[in-house]
């Protein structure tokens, strides 16, 4: 049994108003009989069903418009029912092409957060290059400053500052770079201090 659609009842015919029903939804009806007037583009016209059984379904009300070729009506033989409704697209599948391409673009990472704990710096650098008066600037903005220690000292040094229960709070050291193997040994023993927690170490080295 077949699915209706607006019929083109004229040449110039490229959409139809459904004007009225003759006939309701659970009506047999038989081919050749009237079942709606449609208004087209030149006239009102009387449309015959092509088909003997039951008007199974309505899908366009009186008043509606719609192109030639839409569905409007289901006509079905004894105990037919109208074929269902496709179902809507899923939410996703509806979605622009620029929403999913912007789902597949790689979050962009936040940024790491700065290390916070006791300031360690360690200053260095080469002969003459100011060294003594940064130290003393330091000394003088509070820092506990030593002069001249020795690389291997350095850790020693860090971890005695964190147990003094508060009485130093932030350190400052000058390393010689012409002591001996000092460019061999320095990078390891500053890991070891970005590893100490609760310390922040800070190189600084003047030219």
């Amino acid at each position: 049994m077949p699915e209706i659609q607006m019929p083109k009842l004229s040449d110039t015919m490229t959409e139809g108003t459904l004007v009225a029903w003759k006939k309701k939804k659970g009506d047999t009806v038989s081919a050749g009989e009237v079942l709606a007037e449609i208004e087209t583009d030149k006239a009102t016209m009387e449309w015959e069903s092509p088909e003997d059984g039951t008007l199974a379904e309505i899908y366009v009300e009186e008043g509606g418009k719609v192109n030639v070729g839409d569905k409007i009506a289901f006509i079905g033989g004894e105990g037919e029912e109208a074929l269902a409704e496709e179902p809507e697209e899923k939410e996703e599948e509806k979605r622009p092409e620029e929403a999913k391409e912007k789902e597949k673009e790689p979050k962009k990472e936040e940024p790491k957060k700065k290390k916070t704990g006791q300031p360690f710096i360690v200053l260095t650098g080469l002969s003459g290059s100011g060294k003594s008066q940064a130290i003393r600037a330091l000394e003088d903005l509070g820092y506990f400053c030593v002069d001249n220690l020795p690389t291997t000292l350095i850790p020693t040094l860090a971890k005695l500052s964190l147990q003094t229960g508060g009485d130093i709070t932030k350190v400052a050291i000058v390393v010689d770079v012409r002591e001996g193997g000092f460019l061999s040994s320095f990078p390891k023993v500053f890991q070891k201090l970005r590893k100490m927690p609760r310390l922040n170490p800070i190189l600084i080295f003047l030219e």
